[in-house]
């Protein structure tokens, strides 16, 4: 019936591409505190709403985002470490935006940890989202199952 078909076409998602991406850190590097985490390698980005050399995703459309980001690192001291995510509203040449989701940490010096963050976002097109680790410096532990950033439009 026109009905139904009205209601699944309400379900549908307005933009006709879909918008998702996934990207790892490539190789074991050094990461000081209030760094912008250099997710330098894409698995995929459908939608080419990722920047590799930048390491942010800018919303493509209005809508609603899911973004998952982990990072695995060797602690150097048992000190907090923690990940941001960061929303990043105007276009200004810089990544100077406000923290939206924090996750935090404390280990055992010489150990390897991961810290993982998941957040739900409503954004504007044009907004910025990024990763930043705060801490002692540490290294990263590379690779797409140990040190990542993904995301999708959930509408």
């Amino acid at each position: 019936s026109t009905f139904f078909k009205e209601k699944i076409d309400d379900l549908s998602p307005e933009s006709e591409e879909p918008t998702a991406f996934e990207a790892f850190v490539s190789s074991p590097s050094p990461i000081s505190s209030n760094n912008v985490i250099r997710y330098n390698v894409e698995v995929f980005d459908m939608g080419e709403d990722f920047n590799p050399s930048s390491y942010y995703f800018a919303a493509p459309e209005d809508g609603v985002y899911q973004f998952n980001v982990q990072l695995t690192i060797l602690l150097p001291d048992s000190q907090e470490k923690s990940i941001s995510l960061f929303l990043d509203e105007e276009e200004t040449g810089s990544l100077d935006g406000i923290v939206v989701g924090r996750s935090r940490i404390f280990g055992v010096t010489g150990r390897t940890i991961s810290i993982s963050l998941s957040k739900t976002l409503q954004l504007e097109e044009g907004d910025r989202v990024y990763a930043r680790f705060n801490g002692t410096s540490s290294t990263v532990d590379p690779g797409r199952a140990d040190s990542f950033f993904s995301g999708h439009q959930v509408k």
